[in-house]
């Protein structure tokens, strides 16, 4: 009643929203008005339904491929040059003290008036000859590993963008490296074509400098040999010879000069203070500094211009800066302007290639034809060998090699990480793991060090649209500011420009696997791909064992690769979309992406190659139940191999949904009521079917909520203090939280009926036995990283992948555990074989001492599975005498049935015998005898390797080890691990 009481007694107000209405309506309303006069109005309707089918695909292609926009690609070019220019900055620092040192301790009269100069360094005054050799070597390699690296990949790409062939200034050195310790620049590093002209010209200024630099510190270090190399350790300061002073002075004078060049370097950004972004100690208060960051300079675009106005606090304020913001945000997503610095991807690719010893860039082309995924194009492609694999390579063949598929915001250039530390060209990083060198597992913070010390050559490449690599035709390198250039290249973009999707992806790791195969003779080929490059390993090792898909003759081998690893991927992308946004985003992608294919599971089993999953089962991105475990679990156990929609959400049949809104038991609504559903039995039962999983997932959620609704009445707290009941609850299920270990093996001794999970001593009342048996379900060991407590409050989609994942690869966890028990003290047993004996200890994941954590409230494990089942058929005997237990009971026996029926069917003979094989990377045999899977090498779901280290982490010492123990599979066995 307000709004119109204030209509009625303002008219004028009243006038003025109703005028703004129309205007409003007006203003939405005419271009579309006069667009239909053009194209008729069915032709404005066509018009907007394809505008925002077309945006939708776009949208859906920023999330799914996010490295391949400009809003990466520019956040890692702007970091790195911040990190360049501190690194730089350091650099000139440690050379100016290092020469100042010198002129200090040198000839006081040299009739040089900047031998007047203050010594900023107080210290100076009692600073000796001793002291020169430490800061002179501390400069030194900060002139090798800096400045040295920086003025190669300079002048490099200096002279490829004025057309001119790269000269080696730098001179050799020893062992195929420069004159400063660094791996020469091979193949097209770059032009610095994606940068701004004014960019350009400051990276000539820059390598100019660079090598002037370098030049009067070699001639400094010469001239100051005999000083340098004197061990008396005199203090004179008469001790600097005038010759080495001067050249000092001219080290000195460049020193400073690149160090006041260093701040207009910087890219401009929002957060620029006057003393330079990026913790730059430079300061950097000059004024060509403060033009780049903020000021409008004559070379500085009108968008530029534009962004920095309307990010300024200090400038107009209002709806239309707010507009000009939003524009401009959206202007450099469709239309990426050049970087405003010199340190953009090519100088980052050029200083990972000097890191690493024999690195070098090669160009892979893609199919021709825009049949599965082509178009044509070129993929970017670099390769860094292992210690001596480079010679190896020059004679034609490369015995083992691996190649990596990046994720979705991954780029090759930052496989490596941007700083100038690592690589292997120093002596110390050069060592591999297990020499008697500082080299250890904390060193290798990528996978590319990962597998050099491993003994493998490393590719890394980006997809077509990603970095360099295009598909048709390469785009201009020539960028036209200006209105209508903008337009035409926004068209160019939107109509014709090449877009990666899922087949483009698999496409390029085919190409360049088949290039790797075919043309550079190598012998043994892992592909490892990390989440959605999981989908491109995959889909390259499928087409890769095809049969003639690779000239026998050139390679034996080549058929297959010696391994395929799924390093944290899905099995879907809708799947991943439904679980990380909705469930309506599963329908979405389908409608607007209906070409895409991003069935990994598919190609995972139809890839004919020993293969390896890992799994997080606690992965913050990539759900559990839509991991690709799961989606292999669920296709092989559920639906005989097919694996279309494995891993998206499914809700649960109707009676169930039914009996959990009535608080009936399941499938047991008076509305909607089921059918009876029995427990499967081994081994007559040899699967199970969709309607017992869902039944048991039914079971186990009803269980949890009576138990939640008995503590609440009766105050019994089965939960430790530490961790309690989870705040978040499900419809009245409360869940204790886990504390997950990454001790593999250590098993206890206390086996069935140990104290875990208040298995030697009962509650005192029926309600308290269910509180208690409820706690134990919900903390079970599923072997795969996920208790069912977890699952059950995900849904019964996610109880049901728990469960088809127990029986499907829990059987590799539990044989592993049993090997190392046979191999333990007294045991009798060699890893390896096929009959190994399955105890109930195998089971018990916990480490030695959980009970005192337990007790003392700092902890809570997973219960072992047959304690579980022990503990539910205690608790199936009190529902005898009546109560809520009785109640309870048909679901007590089928989730008792239903845990045994998994515990039987793991420590059967067939399935510990194909379990075994998997861990051996060999598949299961197809004879039919009690086997698990019955199916050939084609169908195998490979060995699983449980992780705990998240979605982006690097691996932990533990989980590379365990890497390391498949990799060395595949050497003994010589990459034909296929039988």
């Amino acid at each position: 009643m307000m709004p119109n009481a204030a209509a009625l007694t303002q008219p004028k107000f009243a006038v003025a929203g109703v005028v703004a209405g129309w205007l409003a309506l007006l203003v939405l309303w005419l271009p579309f008005k006069l667009l239909s006069m053009v194209v008729t109005e069915i032709g404005v309707y066509a018009l907007v339904v394809g505008g925002g089918y077309k945006l939708g695909r776009s949208l859906v292609r920023l999330i799914a491929f996010p490295g391949s926009t400009h809003r990466v690609y520019g956040e890692i070019e702007a970091e790195f040059a911040r990190y360049s220019v501190r690194m730089l900055d350091a650099s000139c620092s440690n050379v100016i003290e290092a020469a100042e040192a010198a002129i200090y301790l040198g000839d006081e009269d040299t009739g040089d008036e900047s031998s007047q100069r203050p010594v900023r360094n107080a210290g100076m005054f009692r600073m000796g000859m001793g002291d020169l050799g430490p800061l002179w070597r501390r400069a030194g390699s900060y002139r090798d590993r800096v400045l040295g690296m920086y003025s190669d990949v300079m002048s490099n790409l200096v002279e490829a963008s004025e057309g001119r062939p790269p000269a080696d200034d730098l001179g050799a050195g020893s062992g195929g490296l420069n004159k400063y310790g660094n791996n020469p620049l091979k193949g097209d590093v770059g032009d610095l074509s994606t940068v701004t002209p004014q960019s350009r010209e400051d990276a000539k200024a820059l390598s100019e400098l660079l090598h002037r630099a370098l030049v009067n510190m070699d001639q400094a270090e010469r001239a100051m040999g005999p000083v340098l190399n004197d061990k008396s350790g005199g203090t004179s300061r008469s001790s600097t010879p005038p010759e080495a002073v001067a050249k000092c002075r001219a080290l000195l004078r460049t020193a400073m000069e690149l160090k006041e060049f260093l701040p207009s370097l910087r890219p401009p950004s929002q957060n620029d203070t006057s003393n330079g972004g990026g913790g730059n100690s430079s300061g950097g208060n000059g004024d060509e500094g403060n033009e780049r960051n903020g000021l409008q300079s004559p070379n500085q675009s009108a968008d530029d211009a534009m962004a920095n106005t309307a990010g300024d606090p200090s400038g107009p304020s209002g709806a239309v800066d707010a507009v000009r913001s939003g524009a401009a945000s959206v202007l450099t997503v469709v239309d990426p302007p050049p970087h405003p610095s010199p340190f953009g991807l090519d100088v980052l690719r050029g200083c990972m290639l000097s890191r690493y010893k024999g690195a070098r860039q090669l160009w892979v082309r893609r199919p021709g034809t825009k049949f599965s995924g082509g178009g044509g194009g070129r993929v970017d492609v670099i390769h860094i060998p292992a210690e001596g694999g480079a010679a190896t390579a020059s004679r034609g063949s490369i015995p083992r090699a691996v190649l990596y598929c990046n994720p979705n915001a991954g780029l090759s250039e930052v496989a490596t990480g941007m700083s100038l530390i690592g690589g292997n060209v120093t002596p110390e990083s050069a060592q591999p793991k297990g020499s008697s060198g500082s080299a250890s597992f904390a060193d290798e913070n990528c996978w590319t060090d990962f597998y050099l010390r491993t003994g493998y050559d490393v590719f890394l490449f980006n997809y077509a649209g990603f970095g360099r690599s295009h598909g048709g035709r390469a785009r201009t390198k020539s960028y036209k500011s200006g209105c209508v250039p903008r337009v035409g290249r926004m068209a160019k973009g939107a109509l014709w420009d090449f877009a990666p999707s899922a087949q483009t992806l698999k496409t390029d790791a085919h190409a360049v696997a088949r290039h790797l195969v075919t043309e550079l003779g190598v012998e043994r080929l892992v592909v490892h791909g990390e989440s959605i490059g999981g989908m491109a390993a995959a889909g390259a090792a499928r087409r890769l064992g095809e049969k003639g898909a690779v000239d026998m003759s050139l390679n034996r081998r080549a058929s297959h690769p010696a391994l395929l690893l799924c390093d944290r991927s899905f099995s879907n992308l809708e799947g991943v979309a439904q679980r990380l946004v909705g469930s309506w985003t599963g329908d979405a992608i389908r409608a607007l992406t209906p070409l895409w294919n991003t069935d990994v599971a598919s190609d995972f089993l139809s890839a004919s190659c020993p293969k390896a999953v890992a799994s997080d089962a606690s992965d913050a991105i990539i759900a559990d139940a839509s991991s690709l475990k799961s989606g292999l679990a669920l296709s092989l156990e559920l639906r005989g191999g097919k694996t279309k929609g494995a891993g998206r959400m499914v809700s649960p049949p109707l009676e169930y949904r039914m009996s959990d809104w009535e608080g009936t038991g399941a499938g047991r609504s008076k509305f909607a009521p089921g059918k009876v559903v029995q427990v499967p039995t081994w081994p007559n039962d040899r699967r199970i079917t969709e309607n017992e999983a869902f039944h048991f997932a039914a079971c186990a959620r009803r269980i949890g909520k009576a138990a939640s609704s008995a503590r609440r009445r009766t105050g019994y707290n089965a939960y430790t203090p530490a961790t309690g009941p989870s705040e978040e609850e499900d419809e009245g299920i409360e869940i204790t939280e886990l504390e997950l270990t990454e001790e593999d093996g250590n098993i206890n001794d206390t086996g069935v009926g140990g104290k875990g999970g208040n298995g030697g001593s009962l509650p005192p009342n029926p309600e308290a036995l269910l509180v208690d048996a409820w706690r134990s379900l919900a903390c079970t060991d599923g072997l795969c990283g996920l208790p069912l407590g977890a699952a059950i409050k995900d849904g019964h989609d996610a109880v049901v992948s728990w469960l088809c994942c127990a029986v499907i690869f829990g059987g590799q966890v539990v044989v592993s555990a049993a090997q190392k028990r046979a191999l333990g003290p007294g045991g009798g047993g060699a890893r390896g074989t096929e009959q190994t004996t399955i105890l109930p200890e195998d089971f018990d994941f916990r480490p030695g001492g959980y009970e005192l954590t337990e007790e003392d409230g700092t902890g809570v494990h997973p219960v072992p599975l047959p304690e579980v089942v022990a503990l539910l058929r205690r608790a199936l005997d009190a529902a005898s005498g009546g109560g809520v237990l009785s109640d309870l009971a048909p679901e007590l026996r089928y989730c008792a049935g239903m845990l045994d029926y998994v515990v039987t069917r793991i420590s059967s003979a067939g399935v510990v015998r194909d379990s075994t094989r998997a861990l051996r990377l060999k598949p299961p045999l197809s004879d039919g005898g009690g086997g698990r899977l019955g199916c050939g090498s084609s169908g195998s779901p490979g060995r699983f390797m449980d992780l705990r280290c998240g979605h982006n982490n690097q691996y932990s010492g533990e989980e590379k080890e365990m890497l390391r123990g498949v990799l060395r599979l595949v050497d003994d066995d010589g990459g034909n691990n296929v039988v």
